[in-house]
């Protein structure tokens, strides 16, 4: 058999194949280990247009939101204040990790000191927009009469 009589085929030196996903910014190693596959770069590439997109188009809607809310008398909608502030800012951190985490994976291998950079700011980002999201749910009490 050739694999150490286990049957799993890894004690004959060969590495396990791997469920490898084309959005990680650490790319599968080719043997080589010299370049980024491009598969990885194309995704990175339009995930990275698209987050951009959707931070824009929800910055301004949060802009509307909170316009909307600033204006109004009634305290039934000043209560959603607090909500929507802690989403907007969960939004915001996601898309901007989702962002850092895509220019990570653009970037070439020699690149190593940015990219791991950029992957503890994605780390930070991401744990901010979780932290966030726990607070919008924790405010949103004031919203809905329970």
């Amino acid at each position: 058999m050739g694999d150490g009589g286990h049957g799993d085929g890894l004690g004959d030196g060969r590495a396990a194949s791997v469920y490898w996903r084309a959005d990680s910014p650490i790319p599968k190693p080719d043997g080589s280990g010299s370049s980024i596959p491009m598969a990885h770069k194309i995704y990175a590439g339009t995930d990275l247009v698209m987050s951009a997109g959707a931070l824009v188009c929800s910055a301004i809607a949060f802009g509307f939101v909170m316009d909307n809310i600033g204006r109004s008398k009634d305290p039934a909608e000043r209560n959603r204040l607090a909500p929507e502030v802690f989403g907007g800012c969960a939004g915001f951190m996601d898309y901007s990790g989702t962002i850092t985490s895509n220019v990570a994976t653009m970037l070439p291998l020699a690149a190593a000191i940015p990219k791991g950079i950029l992957l503890i700011v994605t780390g930070g980002l991401k744990g901010g927009a979780f932290t966030y999201k726990l607070l919008e749910l924790g405010s949103i009490k004031k919203v809905l009469p329970i």
